[in-house]
């Protein structure tokens, strides 16, 4: 039988109380946990658990034990789990920020006029420049190794003429360089690959600058990747007569209507090109629901995947309940006695992992293939990730389609996320409430879906869409 934890209180906890609260939370709640006993022991549980509540007991401040929280879940696995504080709404990430000056902050003494002469000289589009990313302008200069970009103009920001706004630091001798970013509040954010996409664009992880000076020509594959990759929203757009491009940013069940709206309005387009490439670069996941509707357009044959067991507790029962999960599929007293005795089953096994069905695969089968598109391409990257994998296992099923890029991130196997807010309010967990029939059997977590054409990093992210368009016109 399930423990039950103690009655919820805005009683402040010690961190060290908190971190009781995130180890109960887990045992109790998470679908991954029996697994990650499993492979390492008891003990070794024993001993990371002891370890991590005696750093927790001695942490000075609760930003300190946030840290310690999160490497103590890396017991569990990478993904599909974590902790952070509960911020309120306007300090969230993405929201504004109380402007913070820092006076003595790092300056690189450099004017632009002194840079605008000596890029008035150069013929080669590289990282040096004067850049704008909204409200920012910088320039960019190269020092020893590294490049620095420092400030020229910040309006209605903290930020001030001259002080350091990025370092662009090398990796290795073949021109690689990772960027070392600080944000509107001077947090530092670090960006594993700084790309100089064409001539006159800079990708930073989530942000991205434009080249104002010196002026080189646009390159026209660099344009279109930066469209689709700074797009918020679906998009469909006709590359040739023969071939269709829709960009889906996002799974997230926000975006289910607007991608379905999309679909029904280009359909008759859609089943009438030879060629659709589908551009899910990026996407993080978020419901499979909003991409049953792109089924058709790649369906060959029946699609199979494996089910999932679910790690039944009072918590994930009420989420599952909102989702609307033991409702009945179908208004018939059949239905809704099946959608009973699934509740039931799961509230008589508190603490078990449920199956809530026999079979080992589930089979979807439609009743028409579609004559057109012929040929499907679906570029990715290794930001792919939840249930952008659940397409891509779906996708790559059908006789009529082909994976292009580079290997998934290998987030998918233990996942369907809750969010619990501790008794104190002071930090939220993220856990999984489900788990891959057979897991690791066929496990995608931390190995991720290789491509079928598997695209080096000789070749640019921005001409990717380029070369598999190649690819289907040779065909």
């Amino acid at each position: 039988m399930e423990k039950r934890t103690k009655k919820a209180t805005k009683q402040l906890l010690s961190n060290a109380e908190l971190f009781d609260w995130l180890k109960q939370s887990i045992e109790i709640n998470d679908a991954g946990f029996f697994y990650a006993i499993e492979t390492k022991g008891e003990a070794a549980y024993k001993k990371h658990c002891k370890f991590y509540r005696a750093k927790a007991e001695f942490a000075v401040s609760i930003n300190e034990a946030i840290l310690i929280y999160q490497e103590w879940l890396k017991f569990f696995r990478n993904n599909h789990i974590g902790v952070q504080l509960n911020l309120p709404e306007a300090q969230r990430p993405g929201n504004s920020i109380p402007p913070i000056e820092v006076s003595d902050w790092a300056t690189f003494n450099y004017s632009e006029a002194q840079l605008r002469d000596e890029l008035a000289k150069q013929d080669v589009a590289g990282f040096e420049g004067i850049w704008s990313s909204d409200p920012y302008t910088i320039g960019i200069k190269k020092y020893g190794e590294e490049y620095i970009g420092f400030i020229i103009s910040a309006p209605d920001t903290p930020w001030k003429e001259q002080q350091i706004k990025l370092r662009l630091v090398p990796t290795d001798d073949q021109g690689n360089y990772k960027a070392i970013c600080y944000l509107r509040d001077y947090s530092p954010y670090e960006v594993k690959e700084a790309k100089l996409m064409g001539n006159n664009l800079i990708f930073l992880g989530f942000m991205s600058y434009t080249r104002v000076f010196p002026s080189f020509p646009d390159d026209a594959d660099a344009l279109l990747y930066t469209e689709l990759m700074e797009t918020r929203k679906a998009l469909i757009k006709e590359l040739s007569p023969d071939t269709l491009l829709l960009r889906l940013p996002s799974f997230d069940s926000s975006f289910q209507s607007e991608v379905e709206s999309l679909l029904e309005a280009h359909h008759d387009r859609i089943i009438k090109a030879k060629n659709l490439i589908i551009d899910v670069r990026n996407n993080g996941g978020g419901s499979t629901e909003c991409f049953r509707k792109i089924t058709p357009y790649l369906y060959t044959n029946p699609i199979q995947y494996i089910g999932w067991e679910f790690r039944s507790s009072l918590l994930s029962l009420k989420k599952f309940k909102e989702w609307g999960m033991f409702d009945s599929d179908e208004d018939t007293p059949e239905s809704r006695k099946q959608a009973k005795a699934l509740l039931t089953k799961a509230k008589n096994n508190l603490g078990k992992l449920v199956k809530f069905d026999t079979a080992d695969f589930v089979s979807t089968k439609l009743d028409e293939v579609l004559e057109c598109p012929k040929q499907v391409a679906i570029i990715m990257n290794e930001k792919c990730a939840s249930a952008t994998e659940s397409f891509l296992i779906h996708a790559k099923q059908s006789k009529k389609t082909k994976l292009y890029g580079r290997t998934s991130k290998g987030c998918f196997d233990i996942s369907n996320m809750n969010n619990i807010v501790s008794p104190c309010k002071r930090i939220i967990l993220r856990y999984a409430m489900t788990i891959t029939k057979g897991f690791p059997d066929a496990a995608i977590d931390d190995i991720g879906i290789r491509p079928d054409f598997y695209l080096t990093r000789s070749l640019p992210e921005h001409k990717w869409i380029a070369y598999v368009r190649s690819i289907l016109d040779a065909e």
